[in-house]
């Protein structure tokens, strides 16, 4: 009898693995699409930008300062694919500060892209760890500001028109009468607009004939820059780069207050958004010089995800899995981000959005070395125990995560324990997922129960040493 149970029992676990793929989102192709990271200047952000670059993606990175953004852009375009179809945008923007300058520079970016977002990922964020009494209250503050709101601010600004485009048949390029309408909003809040390229007068010639038509999505806008594959919004150029140097960096992308003469340009420079920085409260954003041909061919365009949805990831950490000494304010700011991610997959998934919560361990980047500055001595010897990973081995993971729609991401044998005894009430993607959790989650809580005691030990240790917020 017990042969038998056992029998079936088998059986029925190899049907739902062979049944699984059937129900688990398609896996999202990133060629064509467009990529938005923010933090996107150093670190995993940067990382994941290098990823989604190598996959044919065009990619806008934001982030809060300015040399790291040209030196990102710098290191991301090694690795284009096409010079001739992918972008990078590099946008200086603090995310938590106000949402509406966030939204006006991501509307920007896609104007650029001629595309709406595909792919959102909030890894904009830091840590600042202390003893909960010694932790300040504007601390505690702006902890939930950039790790929270920011990711709030941003998810808002992209998923009405995710929404939009489920609906209107799946991933459309911007049509040039959508463009036109953009630019139009822009002119009536008292942005100038010119029109001296022969690009913008078929972008304009064309979205009347599809408004006389009332075929607005009949025509597809593609853009063949002529100068390079990016460009870069900054006040000031970096102090690094001369006079003498700056029609070469205006080539490679970096845009200026001032247009830079450049005899390699195949189309007049203009700027579309003189006045950009009037309509926006954060200084960081200032003019948009836009130099490219515009190109018009009939068709919709479709990329190669076509059915795979849209993406939206939530970069959280270990440390929104479970407490940790010396952590209480970061804690609360990326535990947030998982009731987050969960009520909104529930409500985005009927528009075929997936939404996929990131918990990377402790990551070689500037900013884990920059909190290790003031990080607790028994915070350290806790944090010792998952090890330490490379920035790219994390990216690489969470791309591939971010593709398949997987809600959960983890890293390495540490995360895969703290997923399965975590999991709770969290969507699965696939019914293996479910199967490792079921069977996995009554041994990973005893082996869980020694990490506590473990952890326990530590604490008690240093406290009566006296030692418990020594910092190293």
């Amino acid at each position: 009898m017990l042969i038998i149970f056992v029998t079936i029992l088998f059986g029925f676990i190899i049907i739902l693995y062979v049944l699984s793929p059937l129900i688990s989102p398609r896996t999202l192709k990133l060629n064509g699409l467009h990529v938005l990271i923010t933090g996107g200047s150093s670190g995993i952000g940067k990382y994941m930008a290098i990823e989604a670059i190598k996959q044919g993606a065009n990619v806008t990175i934001l982030s809060r300062n300015q040399n790291k953004l040209y030196q990102a852009k710098t290191d991301v375009e090694r690795y284009i694919l096409d010079p001739n179809k992918q972008k990078i945008a590099c946008v200086a923007i603090d995310v938590s500060k106000d949402y509406n300058s966030l939204k006006n520079a991501i509307s920007r970016a896609e104007i650029l892209m001629q595309r709406y977002v595909d792919v959102l990922v909030n890894c904009a964020g830091y840590a600042s760890l202390d003893l909960f009494d010694h932790q300040s209250i504007t601390e505690f503050k702006n902890l939930m500001d950039v790790n929270y709101l920011g990711s709030v601010y941003a998810t808002r600004c992209v998923i009405d028109n995710m929404k939009k485009g489920y609906t209107t048949c799946h991933n459309k390029s911007l049509s040039p009468s959508t463009i036109m309408t953009m630019k139009n909003d822009e002119a009536e809040n008292g942005n100038t607009i010119s029109d001296d390229t022969p690009g913008d007068r078929n972008l304009r010639n064309n979205s009347e004939k599809a408004r006389q038509t009332g075929a607005n999505e009949d025509y597809t806008l593609n853009e063949h820059p002529d100068d390079a594959s990016a460009f870069i919004v900054l006040k000031t150029p970096p102090t690094s780069i001369d006079n003498d140097s700056l029609s070469s960096h205006h080539r490679n992308g970096i845009t200026m207050e001032k247009p830079i003469a450049n005899q390699h340009l195949g189309t007049p420079t203009k700027q579309i958004f003189p006045n950009l920085s009037t309509n926006l409260t954060n200084k960081d954003i200032t003019s948009h010089n836009y130099s490219t041909n515009q190109i018009i061919s009939n068709g919709t365009h479709f990329n190669d995800g076509r059915g795979a949805g849209y993406r939206i990831m939530f970069v959280s950490s270990q440390a929104g899995q479970t407490g940790i000494y010396g952590c209480s304010a970061y804690c609360a700011s990326k535990f947030a981000l998982r009731g987050l991610a969960e009520s909104l997959q529930m409500e985005v998934k009927p528009y075929n959005i997936r939404v996929t919560l990131a918990f990377p361990p402790d990551t070689d980047t500037p900013g884990y070395a920059q909190e290790n500055l003031t990080k607790p001595t028994v915070t350290k010897d806790i944090c010792q125990t998952s090890g330490l990973f490379s920035p790219q081995v994390v990216a690489k993971q969470l791309i591939e995560d971010l593709k398949k729609g997987k809600f959960n991401s983890y890293i390495g044998i540490d995360g895969f324990l703290l997923n399965s005894l975590t999991c709770g009430m969290s969507p699965i993607t696939t019914i293996t997922e479910a199967i490792e959790q079921v069977c996995t989650m009554s041994l990973f809580r005893i082996v869980g129960l020694f990490y506590i005691d473990s952890f326990d030990r530590m604490v008690r240790k240093h406290v009566l040493s006296g030692k418990s917020n020594v910092n190293n």
